[in-house]
Order: structure tokens, then sequence, then C-alpha cells
């Protein structure tokens, strides 16, 4: 399965998944909450009532990865 969780990335990270030298995702999956620095959209699980009760996603609200490393800074 896809690590979905992930921490900011940083240029020697993206260099090592580029060259496939980072294996491994970026939490430890327990039973423990985590509070990852994002997640990527292309697979989110989550309860339907946290989904209903903030009225599902903010459409004024975008972010693609280009996005996400300008966002960090």
């Amino acid at each position: 399965m896809e690590d979905s969780a992930r921490r900011f990335p940083t240029p020697l990270k993206i260099l090592c998944k580029a060259f496939g030298g980072c294996k491994g995702s970026d939490y430890v999956v327990n039973d423990e909450p985590i509070f990852p620095d994002w997640v990527g959209g292309m697979f989110m699980l989550f309860p339907r009532g946290i989904f209903e009760q903030l009225d599902g996603f903010d459409p004024r609200y975008f972010l693609t990865t280009k996005t996400l490393i300008y966002a960090q800074g």
C-alpha cells in the first residue's frame, strides 16, 4: 500500500526517492493517532461522520505538490 501520510519533502528526501534509495513510510502506522504534515489526496480514509461535520472539502482550497513545496516556507 502506498503511504499517504507524509512529512514535508526536503531536497535530500526528494533525491533519495528519485534514485530509489529511500524505502518505507514517513510515519509508523499502528493504533496511535498521527499528525502528518500533509496527506496525499490519492487516498484518504476517515469516518463519514467527520466528513459530514466538516461539510465536506472546502472547494476554495486546492493544493498540488508544487504548491506544497512553496507552502512550507
